[in-house]
């Protein structure tokens, strides 16, 4: 019940005009990186599941050993290999908008005019 009293907390602090940082034309940018996110959040999730099922029912290795599990300086330059490429993948949409922008010199550019 604390975690919901520091949610309502949360949302009373917020009242009042909400901050504007995005201009309109950037909501394209944020739904394809928001859309980009929920796909890989979800794929994660479903191989995870099916990891973990698989470990319990086929050895017996509970949740809270595979919660315990510290990774070798290895597995963390793996890691942070995937995490690379992640974000290169998440933050695509606006990679594209500012190599459209340079390949104009900077100056904005129509939508129905640019190459995409």
């Amino acid at each position: 019940m604390e975690k919901l009293a520091a949610v309502a907390r949360s949302v009373a602090a917020e009242a009042g005009p909400r901050s504007r940082f995005l201009q309109p034309s950037d909501n394209d940018e944020l739904l394809g990186i928001t859309l980009a996110l929920a796909g890989e959040v979800a794929t994660l999730y479903e191989r995870l599941d099916v990891l973990e099922r698989v470990l319990e029912a086929g050895f017996g290795l509970s949740r809270e050993t595979l919660d315990g599990f510290v990774a070798s300086p290895e597995v963390l330059a793996q890691r942070g290999q995937w995490h690379d490429a992640f974000v290169t993948r998440l933050m695509r949409p606006l990679t594209q908008e500012i190599e459209r922008l340079k390949a104009h010199g900077g100056a904005p550019v129509p939508e129905s005019s640019g190459g995409d």
